[in-house]
């Protein structure tokens, strides 16, 4: 009797090996597929700063996340810009976001987020303003070089679904996208280099969309987005 209990718990025990592992391999096949994803901002074309920023979303766990995204802004894409007074005759702009992300869902990869963001951006250029000189009543345009840091994060919420498809088929579409809003706080320096001995001051009246004032203060931030992406790999559960 004693023999046949020994071998029926040994046989419950394989049985039990069996079935964890099996589900182990299916979750992390589950996983597999949808771990990493690139992703594309395309709004960032139009934003006071106009850039080309891709990224790379990469799932820690069936929950947790990570998402890194570099932007750089040539001269050429300035244009595009929707905000046009203050800019630059030169400019060079770089941006950098990361943020860690946590979704409600465990095991899908779509579906409601939160998300807490870090971001750096700094832009380099020249900036042509008249400078009375009192004359013969003659104002004469100087070049000066400004200098931008700005550096703050986001508390964001979200939500990634798939196109054209309902997230609980069996095999979803691998373009998504990805729809967020987040407030937060952000420190923005802009300062001017003198030239021959004159110091670049904002105009008289201002412009108030001149995103290239010179300042040095903490404010409210706001972010909002939409981003599409495509996951590697077969779509699978």
């Amino acid at each position: 009797m004693k023999a046949k209990s020994f071998m029926t718990l040994r046989l419950l025990f394989l049985l039990l090996t069996f079935s964890v592992n099996s589900i182990a391999q299916d979750t992390e096949r589950a996983f597999r597929p949808r771990r990493l994803l690139l992703k594309w901002n395309p709004l960032t074309l139009f934003d006071t700063e106009s850039m080309i920023q891709p990224g790379l979303e990469y799932f820690l766990s069936s929950r947790t996340a990570v998402q890194v995204e570099a932007g750089y802004g040539p001269l050429s894409l300035d244009r595009l810009s929707l905000f046009k007074q203050g800019k630059l005759d030169e400019r060079q702009a770089w941006r950098v976001r990361s943020e860690f992300r946590f979704y409600r869902r465990p095991g899908t990869k779509m579906g409601r987020y939160w998300a807490l963001e870090g971001f750096f951006m700094t832009v380099n250029g020249l900036k042509s303003v008249f400078i009375s000189t009192f004359e013969g009543g003659r104002d004469e345009p100087v070049a000066f070089p400004i200098h931008k840091c700005v550096v703050g994060g986001h508390l964001k919420m979200g939500i990634q679904q798939a196109f054209g498809r309902k997230n609980n088929s069996r095999s979803p579409s691998r373009f998504l996208y990805d729809v967020y809003a987040g407030l937060g706080l952000r420190h923005e320096h802009v300062f001017a280099e003198t030239v021959s001995g004159i110091r670049y001051l904002h105009p008289v009246g201002g412009q108030f969309f001149d995103v290239y004032r010179p300042t040095n203060s903490l404010s409210p931030s706001v972010t909002l987005g939409v981003k599409v992406a495509y996951s590697f790999g077969k779509s699978q559960r």
